[in-house]
């Protein structure tokens, strides 16, 4: 036994845990830190969550376009309900595919095309031309749950769409 002592260093020997002063110190200075983080985390998903909306909307677009320029269907549309919070991919009169925006993600519109009467309307149905132009141009205005805006801007004539936080 007393070999045993001898190699065991002095401080070692009565090191029996921690304290309930120390847990407690710890505890606290991790609960201050998750109360800084959390906040600046939460904003993060949400821009995240904004992003992923978009480029999804903007997958779907893009293939509205190559389907309509390929000649296979020039009755395919998208239709923006922004009051419900949703989007709806359309052929002929038949709803493909409905996606709803998550929580906290609102849309705005701001798509127009020259009416019979050559004035501006203001719609929110997208579809191409089999030459790849949009009937509708503008802006689609994503916004998440702190009001940070994300655009997606389909170009008149040229049909190019385009996303991003400057418009």
């Amino acid at each position: 036994m007393e070999i045993l002592r001898r190699r065991i260093p002095t401080g070692f020997r009565d090191n029996r845990g921690f304290t309930l002063v120390e847990m407690a110190a710890v505890t606290a200075i991790t609960g201050l830190l998750a109360t800084v983080a959390l906040p600046v985390v939460a904003r993060g998903l949400a821009w995240w969550q904004v992003q992923t909306v978009a480029w999804q909307l903007v997958n779907e677009i893009r293939t509205l376009q190559q389907v309509a320029m390929s000649g296979e269907d020039r009755h395919r549309m998208i239709l923006l309900d922004a009051d419900h919070g949703l989007y709806r991919l359309k052929e002929n009169t038949t709803i493909i595919k409905e996606v709803t925006l998550p929580p906290g993600v609102t849309m705005e519109l701001n798509l127009q095309y020259t009416g019979s009467g050559g004035g501006l309307v203001y719609g929110n149905e997208l579809s191409f031309t089999l030459e790849g132009e949009p009937v509708n141009s503008g802006k689609i205005i994503l916004r998440d749950r702190y009001g940070r805006p994300y655009y997606i801007v389909i170009m008149p004539f040229t049909g190019r769409v385009r996303a991003g936080s400057t418009p």
